[in-house]
């Protein structure tokens, strides 16, 4: 601007220059900065801000430089005299707190237009976390808890915010917990996990936009977590008449932990058999004891086992707590058996003692009486007759002495434990003792030819005592080799045997046996007795004689009383001159038997020399024999010689002719021949030869003779003859 005029009249002259002064004045202005702060909550009218400006224009230097300017809302900026034109830029150095706005946009300020004014508006904002709790349900929770929120926005800034909770109300973080933050900034505010016994019921990771305009407010839900309490009453093992429905227990119930009075008391809470009481809504990590109030009649057993002690801690899930009142009952079971193919008798009446200790002790018979089987029995005693016991128990079972007959086969005595699980048995097995009875065969006057040692006889043996009924009737068989065992019959009962007759023998019994476990005999012994014949055959030795036949007798043997014990008819056939009818087929007679031998007419050509009659009586200790002789027949054959014809002047009767003589049957051979001479002083005489011999004569040939027979054959070549009793005599 001129400040000296802008016109100047001068006039030359010529003693030196003449000036013209002209006086210009350079423009300035001032440059102003002001502050505007928008959207706290709080006054920062005097909240200190620093500005750097650079100028451009006509300075000695440019830019321009003015750094480092504190401009507050209260406090503008006032730079003088700044040359008009001069374009200053004004930059605020950054606050994380706010967005900054330039009025103009750019922040430039050319001086001497606009009232050379920079407005620097500064955006800011906050929020409000605010952490609300629950609880459902009725119990004295105590709603307190500590909880912490992460947040973390879009500029960069992360913190982290504790959020106390007392007694159930509500908490909230704000600033300055929650700083300012640029207008427009984005936060994202996540409730790390929640601590122990809470659950976070509403959103996570809830975002919010920072806005100048207001406080918007972030809200969390946590809601206490709670667990029930469940206590269930079982009874077991209760037998049969305890009315366990009309029992009613009681249980006092402690919880310590987050309550508003801890610790909390519940007690005498009833409970019966088979119901379930629940404690509800109790906070989770609160600990509970349970203690049912003692019932003599039971033994408890809680589950878990330190329900009672250290207690249970409550979870989200809920505890269970069982209570179990167990009793229960022993039974003791008799059973009886007998290894026995008979019906014995398998009832019987055992005593027991009971040793409970303290708890109960006591004498009892146990009745075996249900047959079970032919030969087992069985029996038992059990509650009321015993008393319920409470389980756990500890007790011995002692079978006393066994009666007689019986012997005990199973462990004594039995230890038991009560067992609510069901009835614990003590069992006890006896065994009916049994022995065997032997019936022997012992057989006398039995011939040593004779083996009758597998000869079966029958006999019938009645036992009385220990059977089902009043006797028992056994039938069977024995021999010298194999005699009648009878296995498994009850002691004490008596036996007697009778053995069917056999008209061979005598029988006689042992006397009658009470049966041990040793076992007992009983002998039958047989007697017997028999007889023999014996057939006898002579004859002369000077002719080989077949001295052998057959030959026939009657044997009739009767008993003292006229009983015919045995009648027939026996051949005998001799061997070498002797033969018997004897054992094995001779008959066994009984000793004493009166047998009477009848020879039969003889074998022709044989004579009985010894009588046909014999009376013989039997004995045990030897063979009768009835002996009986026969002598062969025999005659002599007279071979007689005649000559005809022969001259008065010569002799020949003393003139031998050879003979000879072939005779069948009767002989030890086919044929028998016999040589010898014949003339007419001197007959040729053939003793001995059998009657019924066949004979044939002939004459050795003589050219001198025509030889003729009496008697002749049919060709007249020579003499025949049939040896009788009486004369036999040829003639040639």
């Amino acid at each position: 601007t001129n400040t000296s005029g802008t016109t100047v009249t001068i006039t030359t002259d010529s003693t030196g220059s003449i000036d013209a002064a002209f006086e210009n004045e350079r423009d300035t202005d001032t440059l102003a900065v002001t502050k505007t702060i928008t959207g706290s909550p709080t006054d920062l009218s005097d909240e200190a801000f620093i500005v750097d400006i650079s100028c451009t224009g006509d300075f000695t230097t440019s830019p321009h430089l003015i750094s480092g300017v504190t401009l507050t809302e209260n406090t503008p900026i006032a730079i003088p005299d700044l040359p008009t034109g001069a374009a200053c830029t004004v930059v605020e150095q950054p606050d994380a707190r706010f967005f900054a706005t330039y009025s103009p946009d750019d922040g430039i300020a050319v001086i001497g237009e606009n009232g050379s004014l920079v407005d620097i508006d500064n955006r800011t904002g906050t929020f409000v976390v605010e952490k609300v709790v629950d609880v459902v349900g009725t119990q004295p929770i105590d709603l307190s808890g500590t909880f912490q929120v992460d947040v973390s926005c879009t500029d960069g800034t992360e913190f982290s915010l504790t959020l106390d909770v007392v007694g159930g109300v509500t908490a909230t973080a704000q600033l300055p917990d929650v700083p300012l933050l640029p207008d427009g900034t984005a936060c994202t505010a996540t409730e790390a996990g929640p601590p122990t016994g809470w659950t976070l019921t509403s959103g996570n990771g809830i975002e919010v936009i920072v806005n100048s305009l207001g406080e918007p407010v972030i809200s969390f839900t946590n809601t206490r977590d709670t667990g029930d309490l469940n206590i269930t009453k079982t009874v077991l093992g209760a037998p049969a008449g305890l009315d366990v429905a009309s029992l009613t227990f009681t249980v006092d119930i402690v919880c310590t932990g987050d309550f508003t009075t801890s610790p909390l008391v519940l007690s005498d809470q009833p409970i019966v058999n088979g119901e379930t009481i629940t404690i509800e809504d109790l906070p989770t990590g609160a600990v509970c004891t349970v203690i049912e109030d003692p019932d003599p009649r039971f033994a408890t057993t809680t589950t878990p086992v330190d329900a009672p002690t250290t207690g249970v801690t409550i979870d989200t899930d809920g505890e269970d707590v069982a209570l179990v009142n167990a009793t229960g009952e022993i039974m003791i079971v008799k059973n009886t058996q007998v290894s026995s193919g008979f019906p014995v008798d398998v009832t019987e009446s055992f005593d027991f003692a009971v040793d409970c200790g303290a708890v109960y002790s006591g004498t009892h018979t146990v009745v075996a009486d249900t047959i079970t089987s032919p030969t087992t029995a069985t029996g038992f005693l059990r509650f009321s007759d015993l008393p319920a016991l409470p389980d756990g128990t500890d007790c011995t079972v002692t079978e006393q002495a066994a009666p007689t007959g019986w012997t005990l086969v199973s462990p004594n005595p039995v230890p038991l434990t009560v067992d609510s699980d069901g009835v614990v048995t003590a069992a006890f097995t006896n065994e009916r003792d049994t022995g065997s009875l032997t019936i022997d065969k012992t057989l006398v006057g039995v011939p040593a030819s004779t083996d009758l040692d597998a000869e079966l006889f029958d006999v019938t043996v009645t036992c009385a005592g220990g059977f089902t009924a009043a006797t028992e009737v056994i039938t069977g068989q024995i021999s010298v080799d194999a005699p009648l065992v009878i296995p498994e019959l009850p002691t004490g009962s008596e036996c007697a045997v009778v053995e069917t007759p056999d008209a061979r023998f005598t029988t006689s019994v042992g006397p009658d046996a009470t049966i041990t476990t040793d076992g007992e005999e009983i002998d039958v012994t047989n007697t017997t007795s028999t007889l023999s014949i014996t057939k006898t055959t002579t004859g002369p030795a000077t002719q080989p004689l077949d001295l052998d036949d057959t030959f026939t007798f009657t044997v009739e043997c009767t008993t003292a009383t006229g009983d015919i014990l045995f009648s027939g008819t026996q051949t005998i056939t001799t061997v070498d001159q002797t033969g018997t009818w004897a054992t094995p087929a001779t008959p066994l007679l009984p000793p004493g038997t009166e047998c009477t031998v009848t020879e039969q007419t003889p074998p022709t050509g044989w004579t009985n020399t010894s009588g046909t009659t014999t009376t013989v009586t039997t004995e045990s200790s030897d063979i009768v024999d009835a002996a009986f002789i026969n002598d062969r027949d025999t005659e002599t054959l007279t071979v007689n010689k005649v000559l005809l014809g022969v001259p008065e002047d010569i002799d020949l009767s003393a003139t031998p002719f050879d003979i000879t003589v072939t005779c069948t049957t009767g002989f030890t051979t086919t044929e028998h021949t016999v040589n010898g001479q014949v003339s007419s002083v001197a007959p040729l005489e053939i003793p001995d030869l059998p009657t019924g011999a066949e004979c044939e004569v002939e004459e050795a040939s003589d050219a001198r003779f025509f030889t003729t027979y009496t008697p002749a054959n049919d060709t007249g070549d020579a003499a025949v003859t049939t040896i009788t009793n009486g004369e036999n005599a040829v003639q040639v």
